[in-house]
């Protein structure tokens, strides 16, 4: 009965009914999980051997023009993401941005595809990390939301993302958008 509960709140709701408020806590919290992406990529590079000399390299080629750099970073951190984001989405069932900024995401499926998920917000919504492509991709994939009220990637997942009932983290997050 649960589940099919679950089901019918999947499906996207009739547009006169659908709140877009929060697209933009969405955007919010992704770019805090992909700051903190880069932050542990950053961290891998300079404390361990985990990240493969191929990589090492490309980041800290000084003759590299910067928009070679700022791709090769982008993609790595993007791409690191996918795999932490789906791990912590099979563990945690939320990212540290979803939950700083109160939102919550729920699965149509007994079985969900958080793999699915994740790559599919790579790719399409965030152009694969890379500049530029990352930039229109995210714009495009918001207005698509905006429209439908619902991400294309949560259509093709059957997920929904919602936010919470007030919690402090937005709270929190909502005083510091307000300070900057």
């Amino acid at each position: 009965m649960v589940e099919n509960e679950i089901v019918d709140n999947a499906l996207p709701e009739p547009k006169s009914r659908i709140d877009k408020s929060y697209s933009l806590q969405r955007f919010f919290a992704r770019l805090i999980d992909y700051q903190i992406s880069a932050l542990i990529l950053g961290g891998l590079i300079l404390y361990t051997e985990l990240v493969p000399d191929v990589v090492t390299d490309a980041l800290s080629d000084q003759k590299a023009p910067q928009l070679w750099l700022s791709g090769v970073w982008g993609f790595f951190s993007a791409a690191q993401w996918t795999v932490l984001e789906t791990l912590l989405l099979i563990t945690l069932k939320t990212t540290p941005g979803k939950s700083l900024l109160g939102l919550s995401l729920t699965s149509a499926d007994s079985q969900p595809s958080y793999w699915k998920r994740s790559f599919s917000v790579w790719a399409i919504g965030m152009g694969f990390g890379l500049p530029f492509i990352s930039l229109f991709a995210s714009l495009i994939a918001g207005n698509r939301m905006k429209r439908s009220g619902m991400a294309d990637w949560d259509k093709w997942a059957r997920f929904k993302v919602e936010p919470k009932t007030k919690s402090l983290g937005l709270d929190m997050g909502g005083a510091l958008l307000q300070l900057c």
